[in-house]
């Protein structure tokens, strides 16, 4: 695996977690009974989104580094 691919992994996780959130606090807010569609109705659920999404960025450095270390010492021990 590549940096390239953990930067694509990366991106994708991002976007699956605002595209599921869609899913998720759009029909929460319905069945609370919020009928407006104001984009100011939905920002305490787009919060919750957003610490979710700079979570994954705090962890994005770390894992990149876990990876990158775990797969060179794999090919150091393939190698020899």
């Amino acid at each position: 695996m590549t940096s390239r691919h953990v930067q694509a992994v990366y991106v994708c996780l991002q976007i699956a977690l605002w595209f599921i959130s869609l899913s998720v606090w759009f029909p929460i807010a319905i069945l609370s009974g919020i009928t407006s569609y104001d984009p100011g109705v939905f920002i305490p659920f787009a919060l919750v989104t957003f610490a979710l999404s700079l979570v994954l960025l705090a962890c994005y450095k770390p894992v990149s580094r876990f990876l990158s270390r775990h797969l060179e010492s794999n090919n150091a021990t393939s190698i020899v």
